[in-house]
């Protein structure tokens, strides 16, 4: 399972491992998160734990970590708000302006 963002024309992946995986902005207080998107995240808007994969067997469950500016999924035409979503293959999750594709294979 990872994540892929593509930022200028390069393509990011983000592997997610067995366990809480987060998403945020690595900064000078040593914050290291799994999911980094401290070079995309060009207009600030991702906290610093501003959201967490939850990886369990072959199911990966999103959940918002209080953050400012929410976290969304994009499944098929529909947006959820991230409170305990199960993602699937090809879902899109919206954090800030940074959209990232979930990919399980």
């Amino acid at each position: 399972m990872h994540f892929t963002v593509i930022h200028k024309g390069k393509r990011h992946q983000f592997p997610l491992v067995e366990g809480v995986n987060t998403i945020g902005r690595g900064g000078s207080s040593g914050t290291r998160p799994e999911v980094n998107l401290i070079l995309i995240d060009e207009g600030e808007r991702v906290s610093q734990k501003h959201a967490q994969v939850i990886v369990d067997g072959n199911r990966a469950i999103l959940e918002d970590c209080g953050s400012l500016n929410g976290t969304y999924v994009k499944l098929d035409d529909t947006v959820f708000e991230a409170h305990g979503i199960p993602l699937s293959h090809g879902a899109i999750v919206l954090i800030g302006s940074t959209a990232l594709l979930f990919e399980d294979e």
